[in-house]
């Protein structure tokens, strides 16, 4: 059987594809400034509460959460080593760490048919300014070759990060 070729898209549909975006995307000045009588401006209310949010969830509101298998079972793993994988997936045990991470909208990170779709379940490690949670992140995930559930496998299983772990420390 055949494979059918792929159509490379064009320069000008990207272009395009950009410019709708871009069109419908924006946002004026206008739309987040309030001109005054003397002459001078301010940020619109909405816009200023928006800031204020976006900074307290910055400032104290930031988790360092993980995802923990909600059963044993092989779960998916972009840079686990071949020789430690089945199938292209890896094997956890019930409550083995997935994957850890930062976020300051944790109600937006994962929805629960995500988790539910995926085995996980969430856990919030430790709540407080982003800078002091994404060093919590770079501990666990530098450390994490020696962390006790990693030690437990046999020398070919053990990871150098998390397996749901997209990136590794540089």
């Amino acid at each position: 059987m055949e494979r059918a070729q792929k159509t490379p898209i064009s320069f000008g549909l990207l272009f395009l594809l950009f410019l709708i975006i871009l069109i419908f995307g924006y946002i004026r000045w206008q739309d987040v400034v309030i001109p005054h009588p003397d002459g001078t401006y301010s940020i619109d209310d909405a816009t200023a509460d928006k800031i204020a949010d976006r900074v307290d969830r910055i400032e104290n509101k930031a988790e360092f959460y993980a995802l923990v298998a909600r059963s044993d079972g092989y779960y998916a793993c972009p840079l686990c080593p071949p020789e430690a994988m089945t199938n292209g997936r890896f094997f956890l045990k019930f409550e083995e760490t997935y994957k850890v991470g930062v976020s300051i909208n944790p109600k937006e990170r994962y929805s629960q048919a995500e988790l539910i779709r995926w085995n996980l379940d969430y856990f919030v490690l430790a709540v407080g300014s982003h800078s002091e949670m994404l060093v919590l992140e770079t501990i666990f995930i530098g450390n994490y070759p020696l962390h006790p559930e990693n030690m437990k496998r046999p020398l070919l299983r053990r990871l150098a990060v998390p397996p749901g772990s997209g990136t590794k420390l540089r």
